[in-house]
């Protein structure tokens, strides 16, 4: 029996699509590190903190414009976040152990803040 969508996408001459296994496969905390070893490595600043749909989740996005989806370790850090964000206080970008998806951002005014990459999401 072929599978739904392949018979349709030959018979327009499309390229078929290899779709990512939602099998419960690590593949998007593959992916994740990957992002997060760029931005820190480059230096990436983070350019703001944005809300989703997800209690005490953010949006981080950054200036090549990856987003990422945070949780906080604490009530209020995604807050303090965005306002150092806001004012261009991060002094620093670290993940905190190194092969991890924690982030350590280090604020002039707030000292430092951890979060947990827990999502990629796209930019608006």
């Amino acid at each position: 029996m072929p599978q739904w969508g392949h018979e349709r996408s030959e018979a327009r001459g499309l390229p078929e699509i290899d779709l990512p296994d939602v099998d419960g496969s690590d593949s998007w905390r593959d992916l994740a590190r990957a992002r997060v070893t760029t931005l820190c490595q480059r230096g990436t600043p983070l350019r703001g903190v944005f809300p989703s749909p997800v209690q005490r989740v953010g949006r981080l996005q950054f200036a090549d414009g990856t987003v990422l989806l945070a949780h906080a370790e604490h009530p209020g850090s995604l807050a303090s976040l965005a306002f150092a964000a806001s004012r261009r206080m991060i002094r620093e970008t670290r993940r905190q152990p190194v092969d991890s998806l924690d982030l350590v951002f280090r604020c002039s005014s707030f000292g430092a803040i951890r979060v947990s990459i827990v999502g990629i999401d796209q930019p608006d």
